[in-house]
């Protein structure tokens, strides 16, 4: 599509110094203001800036547009809407400059590309130094979610750039984080279905470039949900369950569960929760659980060693179980019925 340009300018250039001095310089990109000035020393290699830039209220549409003219883009099905507001000076070499100021975007939509569910953000300011971006605490919504989010942004010109941002999220629908985790590609729930609500209040930090890096802690409040993996004969309804993430660990509180008809109390620890081995320490208990459920809920946890095992009646138990998760073979289990 034709961009119209109209500018109003006032530009001189030192011949001796081969300096340029822009006093003025309104540009208009179509419905986009833009504001230069500052001087260009042309007569260095590359070329050294010190300039301030100005918009205000431009649409992000349409300044994306401009940018994809200059090989800047974000992705051709990639759509991002709403308005800008900025006030940055660069300064320094023009391949490299250092970067300064302020932006702020209002009613941002982002669908398309690789976001796999439309974003919208309402306000969103970010604070621009050489070394860093820091963004104020904004709400984002998608599907039915809402989110409070903070981040900054360390070292973001260079390939160790890094990340700190926060997320909460208050009765956070179970199914709609679940499917929006599947939609990003999160393997660890690609055949976990559940239904509740949550409260979440949690922390990332790392690499920008490794998100697989990345460490993550905070915690979270489950009220009442019910949870299925493939590996459970029968859904998990949970009550009360409070977590708290590190890092290294996963830690729960003493809550209550059912699988099936019997009623539990459990409380885990889970360590190197991101790796290929993750460990888990469990106490389970239950009092005049009924036997022959709770060997078939036994054996969906993957313990082949009461294969072929009946029974009738009821009992009551203190089991703590350790060892691999998703390996029921490998559990260790202690304790007294």
């Amino acid at each position: 599509m034709a961009q119209t340009i109209k500018a109003d300018y006032k530009v001189t250039d030192n011949l001796v110094s081969d300096q340029l001095a822009i006093g003025k310089g309104d540009i208009r990109l179509g419905t986009t203001p833009l504001s230069i000035t500052g001087t260009v020393n042309l007569g260095r290699t590359p070329p050294v800036l010190d300039v301030r830039l100005r918009t205000s209220d431009a649409s992000i549409e349409e300044l994306m547009q401009v940018a994809s003219k200059f090989g800047i883009a974000l992705g051709p099905e990639l759509k991002v809407e709403g308005d800008m507001t900025g006030d940055v000076y660069a300064k320094g070499p023009s391949d490299k400059p250092t970067i300064e100021g302020t932006v702020s975007a209002h009613h941002i939509g982002i669908r398309g590309g690789s976001i796999p569910q439309p974003v919208d953000v309402r306000d969103v300011r970010l604070t621009i130094t050489p070394q860093s971006i820091e963004s104020n605490v904004f709400a984002g919504r998608s599907g039915n979610t809402d989110l409070a989010l903070r981040f900054a942004m360390s070292d973001y010109a260079s390939t160790k750039a890094s990340i700190d941002a926060s997320l909460r999220a208050n009765h956070a629908d179970i199914a709609e984080l679940l499917n929006l985790a599947k939609k990003y590609g999160i393997a660890a729930v690609k055949d976990v279905t559940g239904s509740g609500s949550l409260n979440l209040d949690i922390r990332l930090q790392g690499p920008l470039q490794n998100a697989s890096a990345l460490g993550i802690s905070g915690n979270s409040v489950i009220e009442e949900a019910s949870v299925k993996t493939p590996s459970l004969a029968q859904s998990v309804r949970v009550t009360n369950a409070q977590l708290v993430f590190t890092p290294q660990s996963l830690q729960s509180n003493d809550f209550s569960a059912i699988v099936g008809n019997l009623p539990f109390s459990v409380k885990f620890a889970l360590t190197a929760y991101s790796s290929p081995n993750p460990q888990i320490k469990a106490a389970v208990r239950s009092t005049r659980a009924d036997v022959a459920e709770l060997l078939n809920t036994v054996r969906a946890f993957g313990v082949k060693d009461l294969d072929g095992v009946t029974g009738t009646g009821s009992m009551s138990f203190d089991v703590q179980a350790n060892g691999a998760v998703g390996r029921g073979s490998e559990l260790t289990f202690t304790g007294n019925t």
